[in-house]
């Protein structure tokens, strides 16, 4: 088996030099930068609202903006936040467990793989937005039917990556591993979770605003709260403020999670290093 695995030496924030060498933009600079991009998409959208298009369709960013504080103001917000919030980490933490499982006896056992991998990319195939009615009708409206579409959307995304990881292993350093003595659960202690442990981070990092998207997705089918429900309602009743507020808040939340997994990589890469730097020592 043949596991490679990706450095990914690229980060959010970073900038390449004349000499070629990544560097990472200063706080103020990388904030100007995102301000910028941020004026870019508003005053624009603000000047053609009611001008060039029709602002029952588009609304505006200061409409947007009225509606947040009065959802603030008022606490509408913060149980449809809490809702779509629960189901989307629940499911992403399911997701990503047995993502993980699968991917790794798969990717080990390559009999097996061979086996279930005509199933595995049927399903894969199937969008994950069709068996929303499929889960309404198996866990109800509520919740648990969100948090089931979610890890669907999750563990595919992060299987593929494990899988993958896996299979990327040089299979030379496992028989090197191997002839000093190392059984199964020390050649996947020692070799294979360290070599695929950037595929791991990099599945995690790229299945966490799916998450969102299979949860609001659910809500948006049916439910009763969420912000897939406001989106929803907005939508029926022609209220452009209330979908454009609500998306804004998806996007602010799913950005802060996102920003969670890159320091955590950015953690653990620094830890790798240093643990390589005292092996070499």
């Amino acid at each position: 088996m043949t596991i490679a695995v990706g450095t990914g030496e690229g980060a959010p924030g970073a900038r390449i030099a004349d000499d070629g060498v990544p560097r990472r933009l200063s706080g103020v600079r990388l904030f100007l930068w995102r301000a910028a991009v941020a004026a870019a998409v508003l005053v624009p959208w603000q000047w053609m609202s009611g001008r060039v298009l029709d602002a029952r369709f588009v609304s505006s960013p200061t409409a947007v903006a009225a509606r947040l504080a009065e959802w603030l103001s008022t606490g509408f917000i913060w149980p449809h936040l809490w809702a779509t919030t629960s189901e989307a980490l629940i499911g992403y933490g399911v997701g990503v467990s047995l993502g993980l499982i699968a991917g790794f006896v798969l990717g080990i056992f390559r009999v097996l793989s061979r086996a279930v991998s005509p199933l595995l990319t049927g399903l894969y195939a199937i969008p994950k937005v069709t068996l929303a009615p499929l889960f309404v009708l198996y866990f109800g409206i509520y919740a648990p039917s969100k948090i089931a579409l979610a890890a669907v959307v999750v563990f595919f995304l992060m299987f593929y990556s494990t899988f993958n990881g896996v299979r990327d292993v040089d299979s030379e350093l496992i028989e090197s591993v191997q002839i000093l003595g190392a059984r199964t659960l020390g050649v996947l202690s020692l070799v294979i979770i360290p070599a695929t442990a950037d595929w791991i981070i990099t599945g995690m990092t790229i299945a966490l605003p799916y998450a969102f998207i299979g949860a609001v997705a659910g809500e948006i089918i049916v439910s009763a709260k969420g912000l897939g429900y406001i989106i929803a309602t907005s939508a029926n009743t022609l209220d452009a403020a209330g979908v454009f507020a609500a998306l804004t808040v998806l996007m602010i939340l799913t950005a802060a999670c996102n920003e969670v997994i890159i320091r955590l990589r950015s953690r653990a890469r620094q830890w790798r290093a240093v643990s390589r730097h005292v092996e070499s020592m």
